[in-house]
């Protein structure tokens, strides 16, 4: 190549034309028409991205069952731990406390009372996500601070199991955040194809029920003993006690309606205590041998 300037290329040196080679030419794209290329571009994205995700949020339901999720209330969801795993195994869901449970007081127009609080972190190599969350739970907790619809008073709240339960909420919280399930509701599960049917359902009674007077008091003590199993069983978490006592006790009525029962006080006759008390027993042997088998105390 002559050592003509850029110029001169495109010019000549006189009045004669050049075409230069089409390889040479950079097409240049106006600014406006480049920020629309760039729009679409991102639009798109963010739409492959939100599809994705919804595949995600799917795909993490479907991997849990009915037995793992519990109605609570009119309104209330609760994953359980069983579930919570299932999910962490399949995408990879490693969790991690920052620091230890944190014990906080509070008052409002009820009176003094406490939680805890404790923060933790999660990620997911498959996902590629990263997430910090809290886990509270508070002496109100409608399963450990409240009896008959009224507040327990302080001194007969197990402090322990609600930091427990702060540590486990923080963890299932994690997990669904990860995951992208934090807020699902009824609907979701059903699109995602789980029987809801099967569902647990956990009733709060708004009073106290009156002790059925025919019941003796070894019927009382064996509804004591059946609860006590329960608990032991499920690791001390009333909510998966509340269905075991509900799988053994619950039944079908004539017209076909499954009746629950979530709470010992429900059993209020004494045929009905003893076949429970049981079956709960054999459960509960069986699972102290599991025990023993596997090498635990």
């Amino acid at each position: 190549m002559s050592n003509k300037s850029q110029n001169e290329l495109f010019t000549g040196e006189g009045n004669e034309a050049m075409t230069p080679d089409v390889n040479d030419i950079v097409v240049s794209i106006p600014e406006t028409e480049r920020s629309i290329i760039d729009v679409t571009h991102s639009v798109e994205a963010v739409e492959k991205s939100v599809e994705l995700f919804n595949k995600i949020s799917v795909i993490a339901l479907r991997l849990t069952k009915p037995k793992d999720w519990i109605i609570q209330g009119k309104d209330g969801l609760y994953l359980m731990d069983s579930g919570a795993e299932r999910i962490a195994i399949a995408f990879g869901i490693h969790t991690a406390t920052m620091g230890v449970p944190v014990k906080e007081w509070h008052e409002d127009d009820k009176g003094r009372y406490y939680l805890y609080r404790i923060m933790g972190k999660a990620y997911s190599r498959k996902l590629g996500r990263y997430v910090e969350d809290i886990g509270t739970c508070s002496q109100r907790d409608k399963f450990f601070g409240m009896k008959g619809g009224e507040l327990k008073p302080m001194e007969d709240v197990d402090a322990t199991m609600i930091m427990k339960k702060a540590m486990t909420n923080l963890t299932v919280r994690l997990i669904k955040r990860a995951a992208g399930i934090l807020s699902v509701d009824l609907d979701d599960l059903q699109e995602a194809g789980l029987n809801m049917e099967k569902f647990r359902k956990v009733e709060y009674k708004e009073s106290g029920s009156k002790m059925d007077k025919s019941l003796s008091k070894e019927d009382v003590e064996k509804r004591r003993e059946i609860w006590d199993m329960c608990l032991k069983m499920s690791g001390g978490a009333k909510e998966e006690a509340a269905i075991i006592l509900n799988n053994t006790a619950g039944f079908k009525d004539q017209n076909g309606n499954q009746k629950a029962v979530n709470d010992v006080k429900d059993l209020t006759t004494s045929k009905w205590i003893d076949i429970t008390w049981k079956k709960i027993h054999s459960q509960f042997k069986e699972w102290e041998k599991a025990l023993v088998n596997g090498g635990e105390k």
